[in-house]
Parts: C-alpha cells; structure tokens; sequence
C-alpha cells in the first residue's frame, strides 16, 4: 500500500477539473442586529474589506497556479431574494459564476444536489469543493495547498469523500465534531470512522480532551457523480423532487432557477444528516484532511470577538469596532456604527449598535441571540 506522502505527490494523468460551489443561503440570525433577512451575515464586512461571501471566493485564486488543476469558475446557490446582492458583490471583484437562485430555503442538501446537476450538465466528471460562504480562514495559500491534497485522493479515487477539520481549540457547542480512527491518525490525511452533532458542554468538554476528535468544518470535496449517487441512495426523495425542479428550471443568464412549484415540495435537509453520515459503513470511503491554519464559521458574536481578539490580542482582552471608549471593562465586544458606545466596569459583555436595533448580551449566551430574532419574527 502507498504511504500518504506518495499519494500526495501523484498527480492524475489528465488534469482534475475543479468546481467550486459556494453555498450561501444562510440568514445568519446569531449575528443580528447586524445580520439581517434582507442583509445576512455572508455578504457583511466582518473581516477586511471584502464580505465573508467575496473573501471565499478569493481564497481560491491560488489554485490557478498547479498544473494538473482546472479549476472553474464557482457555481454560486442563493437565495432568489438575494440575487442582487450576490450581483454586486461579485461584480466589485471582477468575478463571473454561474447563480443558482433557489425559491425556498430547504438546507444544504438540495442545494448542493443543485449544483451537482448543474456541474454534471457542464462538467460531467468535475470535483466539488463545497464551501459555506460564511466562513473566514486565516491562511489563503495553506487553505489550498490543503485542499489541493484533497483534490488528489478524491480523483484518484483513494476516497469517495474528503472533508475539512479543524484541531478544537476548546470545547465548543456550537460545532458538529468528526471522529477520526485512532489507528490511522498520520500525517494529514485521516481516516473517518463517525460523525457527531452539536454536542452540549459535558460531551463537547470530552471530544476536546481527546486526540481523535475535530470541528466539522462543513467544507467537503466530492465528484459530482459521487454526491448524485448518494443522495439518490440516501434521499432519495430528495433527489426525485430536486431533479423534478431542475428538468422545468429557466434561464435567465447568469441566473438558473429551478421550478418554485417543484421546489417547494423538495424535503429540506443538510448535508451531513441526509447523505455523509449515512456513508459511514454505507460503501463510501471518507477522509479528513486538518485545516491548521485559523478556522471560524463566525457563527455567533462569541465566535467573531474570538476571532478578531487572536489577530490583534491586547491585555484586557477586549475587541471594539467603532467608535469605543471604556473604563475598567474586560473582555467585551463592541460593534458600533453609529454613535459612540461606553463601557464601564463590565466584563464579558457583547454589544452591536445599529442604527434601528442595539443588542446587548452576556458572551455566554451567543448561541441564544437567534431566539430574540424567533421572537421579533413572531411579533411580525
């Protein structure tokens, strides 16, 4: 058997024709007020000056420069809502995808069967790389020579499915975790043996105290063909009513959209719960390659205060944005556009200022911001 670092090296007789498929249909409703219905969290400036949306598809552009890589241009699934959005921000850096709008939302699941049907009608035998568009990662050359090792072993078929993970840097609820089997943990390829859900605090306390546990980072490599077959094996009742909507869909270029009378009856699922669990024991071969450069989904307040204080750490531990002034307060988030905001002798504490909306939590419930929006939601 070839040990990992000459599978690495070897290179497909034909060059791999990459597509990338950005999914960005989340609502982002843990970082309201700031991420809005109209506005979510993938197309805000969170990081940098681009969004967390343009910044994914920037982080690509390292792998034009391998020889036995082709890689296309994204296929970009969205929200029908957001179609102008995605518009703009890919005109601002000069980018052309091809947009599938869906109608409804209905999870990852149909969405990436979408894009699979879209990559097998244009592509045929083309490798996705599924990434959340609402992610930020810190090393852009180490995130590709990552996936690029990845790419390799999906296309030579050394596995059916490649996904991301991240080594936990503390025992996080808020992440789905991936299991590794322990006898095969060498170099950066790893062997999957399960996949676990969000854990609450005494469960996500054990997976960090032990070696074979990391972050699933939701990113996945996989053949269209692969991802077609088992969603059919899997979902089948997703793949019926998905291809349903995709046979009557129009186009209107750059946009594709599939039936919304077909849509609307396809089941919604994620990834994970419909097809890569199952694949476990089910004939699919999964690999894990670490992703050890930074890693955030962002997901919450918590999540994004964590992330700025490691790139610019300072002794109180607080991070502001805005217009900030403080006394004796430790450890607090500020996001403020509008007016200044004072902090006085306080501790833990997150507070986003919006021009309509201010919010103000303790950090230990940042996960719980989504039931203020069900609430607002509720109250119409």
């Amino acid at each position: 058997m070839l040990d990992i670092d000459t599978l690495n090296q070897m290179t497909t007789t034909k060059k791999v024709t990459i597509v990338p498929v950005i999914l960005c249909g989340g609502s982002g409703t843990r970082l309201w007020p700031l991420s809005r219905q109209d506005y979510p969290k993938q197309f805000l400036k969170l990081m940098g000056e681009y969004s967390l949306f343009q910044q994914t598809l920037l982080r690509l552009t390292s792998l034009h420069g391998y020889e036995d890589i082709d890689l296309k241009p994204a296929i970009i699934v969205a929200n029908e809502a957001h179609r102008f959005l995605v518009l703009d921000q890919l005109h601002k850096i000069s980018y052309d995808a091809d947009i599938i709008l869906e109608p409804s939302a209905k999870n990852t699941a149909p969405s990436l069967t979408l894009a699979a049907l879209h990559a097998q009608e244009k592509y045929k035998d083309g490798v996705l790389v599924v990434l959340p568009a609402d992610h930020t990662i810190d090393s852009e050359a180490e995130f590709c020579d990552i996936l690029i090792k990845a790419f390799r072993q999906v296309a030579n078929q050394n596995i059916s499915i490649a996904t991301l993970g991240v080594n936990p840097t503390y025992p996080e609820t808020g992440y789905g975790y991936i299991q590794c089997a322990s006898n095969e943990l060498n170099g950066d390829f790893k062997r999957v043996s399960n996949f676990f859900e969000k854990p609450d605090r005494l469960l996500a306390q054990q997976y960090f105290e032990q070696d074979d546990y990391y972050w699933n980072s939701g990113i996945f490599i996989i053949e269209s063909t692969t991802w077609l077959q088992a969603i059919a094996k899997f979902a089948n009742e997703i793949s019926v009513t998905v291809q349903k909507a995709w046979n009557h869909k129009t186009l209107d270029n750059p946009f594709i959209r599939p039936s919304p009378t077909d849509f609307n009856t396809v089941p919604s699922d994620s990834i994970d719960y419909a097809v890569i669990e199952h694949c476990i024991g089910g004939g699919y071969k999964l690999g894990m390659f670490e992703l050890t450069t930074a890693w955030s989904d962002l997901g919450t307040w918590q999540s994004v205060s964590d992330y700025q204080r490691a790139q610019q750490p300072n002794a109180d531990g607080n991070v502001f944005v805005g217009d900030v002034v403080h006394y004796a307060s430790q450890r607090c988030y500020v996001n403020g556009s509008t007016r200044l905001v004072t902090l006085l002798g306080v501790e833990d504490l997150m507070v986003v200022d919006t021009d309509d909306a201010i919010l103000i939590a303790h950090k230990s419930h940042s996960q719980e911001v989504k039931s203020i929006v069900k609430q607002l939601e509720d109250a119409k």
